[in-house]
């Protein structure tokens, strides 16, 4: 994820304090100088940590809400692909019918039909039990 101009603003703010504290490092100084500029440093050092663990934890939430959204939209789509399904399915049978009157009622009388149906319905039965099982 991209960061803020102000997030940036401020990594390039400690990078450069650490640069100007380096540059004065590499000088020769005194010791109370010396220890002086490495605890600036280490100031420095820790304020950028805590700038990425604010950043991380910002970016953490977005991913959250961001997945959230992504649940929201998929739950949507399958429930519209389902509905489009059923219309579909009722759009054909009412197709059917109305080109040839009486082919559904024929096609239910059959007992050809009716044991197809029965044996899908027991694997329908069958495997909706086996996922809540399974969950």
């Amino acid at each position: 994820m991209p960061e803020t101009e102000a997030n940036e603003a401020n990594f390039a703010e400690i990078r450069g304090h650490l640069d100007i504290i380096k540059a004065k490092l590499a000088k020769p100084t005194d010791g109370t100088t010396r220890a002086s500029l490495v605890e600036d440093q280490e100031d420095y050092y820790e304020r950028m940590l805590q700038l990425r663990i604010m950043q991380n934890r910002t970016q953490g939430e977005e991913l959250k809400e961001s997945l959230a959204n992504v649940k929201i939209v998929t739950t949507a789509a399958r429930r519209t692909r389902i509905k489009l399904g059923a219309i579909t399915v009722v759009a054909i049978v009412m197709a059917v019918e109305l080109g040839a009157p009486g082919t559904w009622w024929h096609l239910l009388a059959s007992s050809m039909i009716w044991a197809i149906l029965s044996h899908c319905l027991t694997a329908v039965a069958v495997l909706a039990i086996a996922a809540i099982m399974w969950k």
